[in-house]
């Protein structure tokens, strides 16, 4: 039930993202906000004892998550003195600069929080590590929006719904990881072929899409995994595994609306 679960809400935001991007680039910040806000209220990580490790994430992944939609939104923000502008093209087209920044700030105010500790700060390492993981995730997810800015951003953003959607609803099935991992590998490239080829959004057809298709699958496969690490022995936290595999796909929507915008 947990995997149907994490599979669902995977569709939910990736499928909304795409849709979303019919409408323009500011409606996809929609479902990707949603997407922070879930890895934001990620449940504090577990020692190897089973205690729970105290990390303060909240406020650092909602102000990564926050900076990093508003930079790649408008990454004319970034420029600074001659030399240090946002290339025009790159603005234009979509770009991840903004991400960069973001995840500094929420290095810094992953370290204002642990000074603020007023406890013996225990598990140190790995508080901070967890807290600057899930800060990094957060701001990942903006590449959704990154990839809209694109010249056929909608349609690349179908195609890696459609193949991560594929993908992780072959994985829920109950079966053998054997078996469920290649066959939910060749349902993402299957479905990302046959998007690609019914939107034209490659210049090469299926063989491009499915290509994005077998990336998109493969990254929320691993995403789900890394998620379901992090909340290794909880119950109910299918949310973070499933927001986590949405965030991580950001990359690869970026990459393969930057690939169809060459194919133009």
């Amino acid at each position: 039930m947990t995997r149907l679960r994490s599979a669902a809400l995977v569709v939910v935001l990736a499928v909304g993202a795409a849709l979303a991007a019919r409408s323009g680039t500011l409606a996809v910040a929609v479902p990707v906000l949603a997407t922070q806000l879930v890895v934001a209220g990620a449940p504090s990580p577990l020692d190897a004892r089973g205690r729970v490790v105290r990390a303060p994430r909240l406020v650092p992944v909602v102000l990564t998550a926050l900076v990093a939609t508003l930079l790649v939104l408008r990454p004319r923000l970034l420029d600074g003195a001659e030399g240090v502008r946002v290339d025009v093209t790159a603005a234009e087209s979509g770009t991840m600069t903004g991400v960069l920044p973001a995840v500094a700030l929420g290095v810094v105010a992953t370290f204002v929080a642990q000074v603020l500790r007023r406890d013996e700060r225990r598990q140190l390492v790995a508080a901070v590590a967890y807290a600057v993981g899930l800060c990094v995730v957060a701001a990942l997810a903006a590449g959704w929006i990154a990839a809209a800015h694109g010249p056929r951003g909608a349609e690349v953003l179908a195609v890696v719904a459609a193949a991560a959607s594929a993908a992780v609803l072959v994985r829920a099935v109950p079966l053998r990881r054997l078996v469920v991992l290649p066959a939910a590998g060749l349902a993402g490239l299957l479905a990302g072929g046959l998007a690609a080829e019914l939107q034209d959004a490659y210049a090469f057809g299926w063989l491009a899409g499915g290509a994005v298709g077998l990336l998109a699958a493969v990254t929320a496969l691993l995403g789900l995994a890394v998620g379901s690490a992090w909340v290794a022995g909880r119950e109910r936290t299918w949310g973070l595994p499933a927001a986590t595999s949405v965030a991580l796909l950001g990359p690869v929507a970026y990459v393969g609306a930057q690939v169809a915008g060459l194919s133009l």
